[in-house]
């Protein structure tokens, strides 16, 4: 209702302010309140409101609808790309206005396999983010890889894969020291071993769960082996699983993740039913061991694999529950919504049981797990039976949800990668050796050195081996390319090396304004710069080899799609809206045997050509003007540690030997001054006082809304919808 985001007849985008007005127990004259006389003054007094304290919000432009004959030239890939996507897509739209449009959606290995391959005359998806070969995926789950049309691979961006963390006690308050983990510790939080994580432990009936895990720790926090390296959070805390957040999908970084944990000898050989460590006697989770993780290829995905499961009958002692005594000598077949004796239907919603899959929450992206640890809301269920919840199919009787964590008692975290992350605040894991020592979060420093440790695959593109970083360098990192067939049209091939110019060009000045890099990303080296010039100079010859682009974005069918600038995630089986685009990064080849791309240091490397409709640097203005102009700093200002420049600087992205700061988080806040000077509000005030009021009458019949999910499996996905 405020407008925020919106363009002013100026072209600046509206900013808004959140005005905060303190209230204790005394008024501005003194009178100090009691239970029997409350204070009564309004917030917006004269003498309150002079107290009050200001927080400038900026908004990125709000993205155009744009007519619907207007086609998006379509992008698909790794949700690792999506948010230097969404900022470089941002940009170009916002400059072309509506003359040209790029639309992303990030999606599965195997959904953007199946889009390039159908990437003919512009009828579908014509490029896609990868971080390793497009139809790779296929071969690496013991499929045979698919025809693919010939592919070339540019650099665009450099990220990490991490775990991200919301922990706050009662003792210490919110956690700002890294957690520490180890190949051992997240095997055994990956694998169910902890009683609290099993779905048939615990319960109203004191279910002592399987045989094979009673001597095992209640949860991650208990395990003294993950106390030895966090001693600062308590064992104690809380009781609800410490499972973390995974998505659903298959991909490269979930197998990077194993290849790390396989690392060590002693984890590999656990994971496989052997004793592991004879200083940490936690055993094994029988169902995992099945799954041989410990073998050779790592798996590319995270199970809920433990098949343990707790019935209505198991978790209830109230007979009234259940119109009866539960009978415990049939918990599988005994239903608390029909009484003992009668003739039950086992396949009814009301004898289904709680399992794995919906204790522990599967989550569709690295967004909304995020979004989820920063909220600490726990989206599954807890072990007690209410008669009165609603399942999943509108039947009565269901386990509660777990729902948020009160500070204090606060403890969640998720597999994530680092832009996400940044995005959210939450704080990222430091990667030990077996012993525990040696421990490295994602830096400038360390993920350059992983970086340089990199070697070329089949086709050319660069991956970091976990296993075999060296000392001191962080073992999960990304290369990002934005993978292009070349049997397209002329037009797209065109508007594909246009984007490629502008993400590995101005696109990798580091910062927080549309078209910036985001948080979470290292800029490109020069050497993979030199490499994504040389796809867009190969793009464009195709091109003009193929005719002149028409020039005109309405007249080829580019995408389904008709809006202007959306973006969309799908991992996972369902999907989400953004605002972006997608990235990718890390080389330039042929798909099957191209060219090997360069390693280590170029020659000093000019910026990309940016495309016609590159943004200027008026695009992106400072704040509008603050209701205390002399004490607001401006929304365009940067952070000198995080290292970021001004929306719009020509400068070029830093070279191999001098990189960019890795931004692991924004940067902070800070005050602008240490009171807010009094200033006469006039109308200021009357309308604040009219938006209580209208507040106020509304709030009367208000409605709590809860957020639901749909329960889903590890291994099944969703067909992404048409986007519309």
């Amino acid at each position: 209702g405020l407008g925020c985001g919106e363009a002013e007849s100026n072209g600046q985008t509206r900013d808004c302010w959140l005005v905060i007005v303190p209230r204790g127990t005394y008024e501005p004259n003194g009178f100090k309140a009691s239970n029997s006389v409350p204070l009564f003054t309004s917030p917006l007094s004269a003498g309150n409101w002079a107290q009050r304290i200001q927080i400038h919000l900026g908004y990125d432009p709000l993205t155009a609808d744009c007519p619907p004959t207007v086609v998006p030239d379509a992008m698909v890939g790794s949700q690792v790309a999506y948010r230097a996507v969404t900022s470089w897509q941002t940009a170009l739209n916002l400059a072309a206005k509506c003359s040209k449009v790029y639309s992303y959606t990030a999606t599965t290995e195997n959904e953007a396999t199946t889009d390039l391959k159908n990437a003919i005359s512009g009828t579908s998806v014509g490029l896609a983010f990868t971080t390793i070969p497009i139809g790779s995926e296929v071969a690496r789950d013991g499929g045979k890889a698919p025809a693919l049309p010939k592919i070339l691979y540019a650099p665009v961006a450099v990220t990490a894969v991490d775990f991200g963390f919301n922990v706050n006690t009662g003792v210490s308050g919110q956690l700002s020291t890294p957690v520490n983990l180890t190949p051992s510790l997240l095997a055994k939080a990956l694998s169910q071993v902890y009683l609290l994580d099993l779905p048939d432990f615990g319960g109203a009936n004191g279910l002592t769960g399987p045989p094979w895990a009673q001597k095992n720790p209640a949860s991650l926090l208990a395990d003294q082996a993950f106390h030895a390296l966090n001693s600062e959070i308590p064992t104690s805390l809380g009781g609800a699983p410490t499972f973390p957040f995974i998505t659903g999908d298959h991909s490269a970084d979930n197998q990077r993740i194993w290849q790390w944990i396989q690392s060590d000898p002693a984890t590999a050989s656990w994971l496989e039913g052997g004793t592991g460590s004879t200083s940490d006697p936690v055993t094994a989770d029988p169902d995992y061991v099945k799954l041989k993780l410990g073998k050779s290829p790592a798996s590319d995905q995270f199970d809920e694999a433990y098949t343990g499961t707790l019935t209505c009958a198991e978790a209830v002692t109230d007979i009234n529950q259940c119109g009866g005594p539960p009978d415990l000598s049939k918990p599988t077949s005994t239903s608390c919504d029909i009484p003992v004796g009668d003739t039950l239907n086992t396949s009814s919603k009301a004898c289904t049981s709680l399992d794995s899959e919906a204790l522990l929450p599967v989550e569709t992206n690295f967004d909304q797990a995020a979004a989820a640890v920063l909220a600490a809301s726990d989206s599954g269920n807890t072990k007690t039976w209410d008669p009165s919840a609603k399942a999943s199919d509108g039947t009565s009787g269901w386990f509660d949800t777990i729902g948020a964590e009160l500070p204090g008692e606060t403890f969640m975290w998720t597999v994530n990668d680092m832009p996400d992350l940044a995005a959210y605040g939450l704080l990222s894991a430091a990667l030990c050796n077996p012993a525990g020592a040696g421990c490295v979060q994602p830096s400038t420093g360390n993920v350059t050195a992983a970086l340089k440790s990199a070697t070329a695959d089949s086709a050319g593109l660069l991956q970091v081996n976990p296993a075999k970083v060296p000392a001191g360098a962080y073992p999960l990192v990304d290369v990002v390319y934005a993978a292009v067939p070349t049997n397209q049209t002329a037009s797209l091939l065109t508007d594909y090396a246009n984007f490629i110019s502008y993400a590995a060009g101005k696109g990798q000045t580091a910062g927080t304004a549309p078209g910036d890099l985001p948080p979470g990303y290292l800029p490109l080296t020069s050497s993979l710069q030199a490499q994504a010039r040389s796809v867009v100079t190969k793009l464009k010859t195709l091109a003009a080899a193929a005719g002149k682009p028409s020039g005109s974005p309405t007249t080829s069918a580019r995408a389904t799609s008709s809006s202007g600038g959306s973006s969309t995630r799908t991992t996972g089986g369902s999907t989400t809206t953004g605002g972006g685009s997608t990235t990718t990064g890390g080389g330039s080849t042929t798909a099957g045997g191209g060219t090997t791309p360069t390693t280590g240091s170029a020659a000093a490397a000019t910026c990309a050509a940016a495309p016609a409709t590159s943004p200027a640097a008026s695009t992106f203005p400072s704040a509008s003007t603050s209701p205390v102009a002399s004490t607001s700093p401006s929304a365009s200002t940067s952070s000198a540690a995080a290292g970021t420049v001004a929306a719009g600087s020509t400068a070029c992205a830093s070279s191999s030997a001098t990189p960019q700061p890795f931004s692991v988080l924004p940067p902070a806040a800070q005050a602008a001054s240490g009171t807010t000077q009094s200033t006469p509000v006039g109308s200021i005030r009357i309308v604040l006082i009219i938006v209580l009021i209208v507040g106020a009458s509304g709030a009367v019949p208000g409605i709590v809304l809860r957020y639901g999910r749909i329960p889903r499996r590890g291994r099944r996905f969703r067909k992404r919808p048409r986007s519309t």
